[in-house]
């Protein structure tokens, strides 16, 4: 699925939160990449490098870029620029 950048983050918002097998089985078919390619896409390529500067770089472990990622999204850090 070829979206514009800001669009598909947007769309993939749902796929970070979620700690279900199911839905994340779901949108890695829809998106193809998993949970950790599609945190890493947020870190690396959005404005939420901003808010998570000491994860830039795929620093830290996937659970801790997860984790971090999740409480930004839910404090709604940066969600005025998607």
């Amino acid at each position: 699925m070829s979206l514009p950048n800001d669009f598909r983050t947007a769309l993939l918002i749902p796929f970070v939160m979620t700690d279900d097998p199911v839905k994340k089985a779901e949108f890695q078919k829809q998106f193809g990449v998993d949970q950790t390619q599609a945190v890493d896409e947020f870190i690396e390529r959005t404005c939420w490098a901003e808010d998570l500067p000491h994860l830039v770089g795929n620093r830290g472990t996937a659970p801790e870029r997860l984790q971090a990622l999740r409480e930004a999204l839910r404090d709604g850090r940066a969600l005025d620029d998607l």
